[in-house]
């Protein structure tokens, strides 16, 4: 799956901490569930799951998806991990450095306890909490359809990667990751290009449903580095990719083409995904 199973992320620590501190949206209507989650992994460690695709090919300096929203079901019983576990999907760039641990993202992530996902960015840096840094939009509802992205920009005097939907900034990198002398905050680029959905329990439901997936379309990278500023930069269809699922029996990776799949919870996957 390349860099996405060397990670393991820390976002469901940042996402307990800060629901208290995020506006709620009254009165948006529930989404349609997914596929009916199972029993709860007994999990003793906070491990992460992955179902997605890795650009294989480009190396650039940004990376795109329309991703549709949809509330999974979380695993049933005593979940270990509480109102931490989490599921999300997102558009990442992360350190082309195998043995590195740099990304940025952006997406929408719901935690157990949450009725509705919220809309969040997430990056690297040292001086944060956990070591990396969280901005929490707007909720989202099922159905919704935003482009998340990411981009190295150089606009301004300020040489920063910014996190985004739609055409909103969420946030930006409080550091220049080319920077050869910030230490463990330098990246070398360009970078790698990942799009994915991740739990932390393998008996939770990755989004979607197979009637009614969650797409991620317009699958895309950035071939240059972003100079004008604007909110999103033109990018570029990716041209291959691996796709890969932690939980190949049950949570499918379809293609659909070659800048766009779906993913979903059922049953039993197709044959030949995950695509």
């Amino acid at each position: 799956m390349g860099k996405a199973r060397l990670r393991r992320w820390m976002l469901a620590s940042a996402v307990a901490l800060s629901l208290a501190l995020v506006p709620r949206v009254p009165g948006l209507p529930a989404a349609i569930p997914a596929f009916a989650a199972g029993a709860c992994a007994s999990n003793t460690t906070t491990q992460h799951y992955f179902s997605g695709w890795l650009d294989t090919t480009n190396a650039g300096w940004g990376s795109s998806a329309w991703i549709t929203t949809h509330t999974p079901v979380f695993c049933t019983g005593t979940d270990p991990l509480g109102s931490n576990d989490f599921i999300t999907a997102w558009s990442m760039i992360a350190d082309s450095n195998s043995i590195g641990g740099n990304y940025a993202q952006s997406g929408w992530t719901i935690s157990r306890g949450q009725t509705t996902p919220q809309i969040f960015s997430e990056y690297t840096y040292t001086s944060c909490p956990f070591g990396f840094c969280d901005v929490f939009g707007p909720n989202t509802t099922g159905g919704q359809n935003f482009q998340y992205w990411q981009d190295f920009d150089t606009c301004c005097n300020v040489r920063s990667i910014d996190m985004g939907y739609g055409s909103t900034l969420l946030d930006f990198t409080a550091y220049d990751p080319t920077n050869s002398n910030n230490g463990a905050n330098s990246w070398p680029g360009p970078w790698q290009h990942q799009y994915y959905a991740e739990t932390l329990n393998t008996a939770n439901d990755m989004p979607g449903t197979a009637t009614n997936p969650t797409s991620f379309t317009s699958v895309a990278y950035l071939t240059t580095i972003n100079t004008s500023g604007a909110y999103p930069p033109g990018f570029t269809g990716i041209t291959a990719h691996s796709a890969s699922s932690d939980k190949i029996s049950q949570w499918c990776v379809v293609a659909k083409s070659g800048t766009a799949f779906d993913l979903y919870t059922a049953g039993s996957c197709p044959t030949g995904t995950p695509s």
